[in-house]
């Protein structure tokens, strides 16, 4: 059985021996969530399921942010498009 510090303590002492920047350990599940996850493709309801959320709501609204290079990507796609219309338009 584990104290409830216990993860957090073994946390902190990694991050000390390895000398790596404070991160709170919940901030991984937002990282993974938001930025692995998220950004190479993965839809909602899977990562959803992967947090254990009950609702898609939750992981749409907390957990997936926008990020540079979805917009990016977002944006590409756009601009895509418009060379494919301005084909179509006399």
């Amino acid at each position: 059985m584990y104290y409830l510090s216990t993860p957090t303590l073994t946390w902190r002492r990694f991050l000390a021996k390895y000398e790596l920047p404070h991160v709170k350990l919940h901030g991984l599940r937002h990282t993974a969530a938001g930025m692995l996850l998220h950004e190479s493709g993965s839809d909602l309801k899977t990562i959803q399921e992967r947090l254990r959320h009950n609702k898609t709501g939750t992981t749409a609204d907390i957990y997936t942010h926008e990020t540079r290079s979805i917009s990016r990507e977002v944006v590409e796609h756009l601009e895509g498009l418009r060379t494919k219309w301005l084909q179509f338009a006399p």
